[in-house]
């Protein structure tokens, strides 16, 4: 998290002595993106480490901080730029970003995170074949087995040699003599035998990819954060031009920011209270949010007044608010801490070329079609769908439930009640 602090900050500085647009093109949005994309994944798995029940409250303050960014950012931008300029204005927002490598430091992981990580790396012993000891004998090297016990070996033969006439009694002593164990024989078969098998980093991380892909929740997981990247960023980078559209002011459209922080604010954080205070379980306030998300966002194209368009704005900027924040959860959820980097990794790694696909998208129905109008009918059918598939995860879980119900049940001993 430290090193994504630094190349945030450093690609926000380097862009203001960028001399084109090239050079801005690599700093502030390779460096600067990577940096950002670093720091955003590891506070939410560290907060997933530090919450478990209100995970989801967590989550949601966490995310609240761009939504409270909205309301002052823009207008401190403004005046930096008017007073500094461009330039200076990069210079001072990229000492800003600094800061975040002094509160990285103070982050740490839970002790009892790091205990349960270091257990399942333990090396482990490999099961040791067993031999007789006369194989024992043959397989140790040669000058091992003239240098070993040599006082057991004289002990044997004297009791053999003092019962010449009794033929059974040195039979006896003779097998007796093949059966014990001799440490020096033990040794040498322990430093041949045991293999310690500890695993790598490498061989860990590649099993930790292994079992990510074998989740089936995490397919769930990806079609869903990706149906819900591309409403949030269409969604908020047209609603201006359809209420321009629709006939709306330059002044009144502008003013629909602020308006939707508010209620995105509200879906961040206490429509996931709900599930954190078990009045609704996880799955079923996805099922919930992401039919009236789809809803909402299908009826846009049928707002004739402002009010209208200010009501469905507010109603989905609240869903795609509570979206982020359960994604998050349901990641920890489904996935577990040990696999949650790795999680992040991959699905930020795959739906990355696939968002760049928004910009085509939104200028086919933009300059082909004439109006956004089917854009959002297929955004919100996309929404609905989602809505749908987690129903089917609900009911799934709901059947998986109650079937290890029935199967304690049956397995209970009888009681008898006087």
């Amino acid at each position: 998290m430290a090193v994504g602090s630094v190349l945030a900050s450093a690609g926000v500085i380097a862009s203001a002595f960028a001399p084109d647009i090239s050079w801005i093109s690599v700093t502030l949005g390779i460096v600067h993106g990577f940096g950002v994309g670093v720091v955003a994944t590891m506070l939410q798995v560290i907060i997933s480490m530090y919450f478990k029940r209100y995970r989801g409250t967590a989550h949601g303050i966490m995310f609240a901080g761009s939504t409270a960014g909205a309301f002052f950012y823009p207008q401190l931008l403004l005046f930096l730029r008017n007073t500094f300029g461009f330039r200076g204005s990069l210079l001072i927002f990229g000492a800003i970003l600094l800061h975040m490598f002094a509160l990285s430091l103070a982050l740490r992981e839970p002790s009892w995170v790091s205990t349960e990580r270091l257990e399942k790396r333990r090396p482990t012993v490999a099961s040791l074949p067993t031999f007789p000891a006369t194989e024992l004998e043959a397989r140790r090297p040669a000058k091992l087995r003239r240098a070993s016990c040599p006082a057991f070996a004289m002990e044997s033969r004297c009791s053999i040699e003092t019962s010449p006439s009794s033929f059974p009694a040195r039979k006896v002593e003779t097998e007796r003599r093949a059966e014990v164990p001799r440490p020096s024989l033990l040794a040498a078969q322990l430093e041949i035998e045991i293999t310690t098998v500890a695993v790598s980093t490498s061989q860990a991380v590649l099993q930790t990819v292994r079992e990510v892909f074998r989740c089936t929740m995490f397919y769930a997981l990806f079609v869903t954060w990706l149906a819900l990247s591309y409403n949030v960023d269409i969604f908020f980078s047209t609603i201006v031009d359809l209420a321009l559209d629709k006939g709306v002011s330059m002044r009144d459209a502008v003013a629909l920011i602020p308006y939707y922080s508010i209620t995105d604010l509200v879906g961040r954080v206490f429509l996931p209270l709900l599930a954190d205070r078990k009045y609704v379980r996880r799955t079923n306030l996805m099922v919930i949010n992401y039919l009236l998300l789809g809803a909402t966002v299908v009826s846009l194209p049928f707002t004739n007044s402002y009010g209208a368009l200010v009501g469905a704005s507010l109603c989905i900027a609240m869903f795609m608010g509570c979206g982020m924040t359960m994604h998050s959860v349901l990641m920890a959820d489904y996935l577990g801490l040990e696999r949650l980097a790795v999680g992040y990794s991959i699905m930020g790694a795959i739906c990355g070329p696939l968002l760049m696909g928004k910009p085509p998208v939104v200028g086919f129905f933009r300059d082909n079609l004439g109006s956004y109008d089917a854009m959002f009918w297929l955004l919100g059918s996309l929404c609905i769908l989602i809505g749908l598939l987690w129903m089917m995860v609900s009911w799934f879980e709901r059947k998986k439930v109650r079937n290890w119900e029935l199967d304690i049940a049956r397995n209970m001993p009888c009681t008898f009640h006087m």
